[in-house]
């Protein structure tokens, strides 16, 4: 058990180093289109091409935001379990 321990720990802190570090890292398609759109034409309906990929690529950061905290709910769950068997057993 403590080797499945070590494993969510390692596995806790790379979903909260994920967390942390890809939003910055995340440019969509839809983002870079519209960029290319406003560069090639500057206009008003451009522009707001790429507010609304921005706004789109806000939501889309957000949801993978929670399903990475889920997960990362999930595997502290599972690892005060573990410690929990861990005690049990040894009363045993």
């Amino acid at each position: 058990m403590k080797v499945l321990r070590i494993f969510l720990l390692l596995f806790m802190s790379l979903i909260l180093l994920m967390m942390a570090g890809c939003p910055g890292l995340y440019d969509s398609k839809r983002r870079f289109t519209a960029q290319r759109h406003y560069e090639d034409a500057p206009s008003e309906e451009t522009r707001r091409e790429i507010e609304d990929a921005k706004r789109l690529d806000k939501r889309d950061i957000m949801v993978f935001e929670f399903v990475m905290l889920g997960i990362l709910g999930f595997s502290v769950y599972a690892f005060i379990r573990a410690g929990k068997s861990v005690h049990n057993n040894a009363a045993a």
